[in-house]
């Protein structure tokens, strides 16, 4: 796929633009080259909305869409967006908490967005208790990988939505708040790729474990060993998911 002359659209934006439902009228908040925005543009979408909050990067993104019809604006945030102008706001490529921020800063105009797409490149657990507990509704959860990164993406709408019966049925015996952390949505995905990922994590952890010294670092010790013991039984639930739908 690509996104302008002879330029392939990396895969983890390509997948972005496979969940936008056509015709929307679209915002993507610190477009950087402005290769999503100019995919939208290539499929027919109406006029969308990039927007760049530092000199630099704006300067950036005003070359790479020269001669498309985008609407380039200058402001942090949502600041540059009008209350429901668009139907789709798209966060890509920052922090969990910076996405917070950009949501905390505009909250008025949240409840007027139909759906926001939020691709945290760190902190995605406390980005999802951050929704959970304003009752923002993650409709949708998936991950990407390419070259070697793990990517995940949480499809959002204003409003409360209950954690399914169906993860409790599957993860009877693990902690609620750690399952949300993880994301209902990837737990209930039986995909290899989610199971890959699972295990990615597991060893991450297992690996931090054998460098801690127990008696020195009894605190920190004792909450990694929990945490790969919570992965450990995710991974055992979730394999007996899989099995159970093939």
């Amino acid at each position: 796929m690509n996104s302008g002359d002879g330029i392939m659209l990396p895969k983890r934006l390509a997948s972005i633009v496979s969940q936008i439902p056509g015709g929307s009228r679209v915002a993507d908040i610190g477009s950087d080259h402005g290769y999503l925005p100019i995919e939208l543009v290539k499929r027919g979408f109406p006029r969308p909305i990039a927007t760049e909050h530092a000199p630099g990067p704006y300067q950036q993104c005003a070359e790479s869409i020269a001669g498309y019809d985008i609407d380039l604006r200058f402001g942090s945030g949502l600041a540059p967006i009008s209350p429901a102008e668009v139907d789709v706001v798209v966060i890509a490529g920052m922090s969990g908490q910076t996405i917070q921020e950009i949501l905390v800063q505009s909250w008025d105009k949240v409840k007027q967005i139909g759906m926001f797409i939020l691709q945290p490149m760190l902190g995605a657990e406390e980005l999802r208790l951050f929704l959970l507990e304003r009752e923002i509704g993650i409709s949708h959860e998936w991950l990407v990988k390419e070259r070697g990164k793990y990517y995940q993406y949480l499809n959002v709408i204003p409003e409360k939505i209950s954690v399914p019966d169906q993860l409790k049925r599957a993860y009877p015996n693990i902690e609620e708040g750690f399952l949300i952390k993880i994301g209902c949505g990837l737990l209930l995905d039986t995909s290899e790729l989610n199971q890959e990922y699972f295990q990615f994590q597991l060893k991450k952890l297992e690996k931090v474990l054998k460098r801690l010294d127990r008696d020195k670092h009894s605190q920190r010790y004792k909450e990694i060993e929990m945490q790969v013991f919570n992965w450990r039984q995710v991974i055992q639930c979730h394999t007996k998911l899989v099995n159970a739908h093939r």
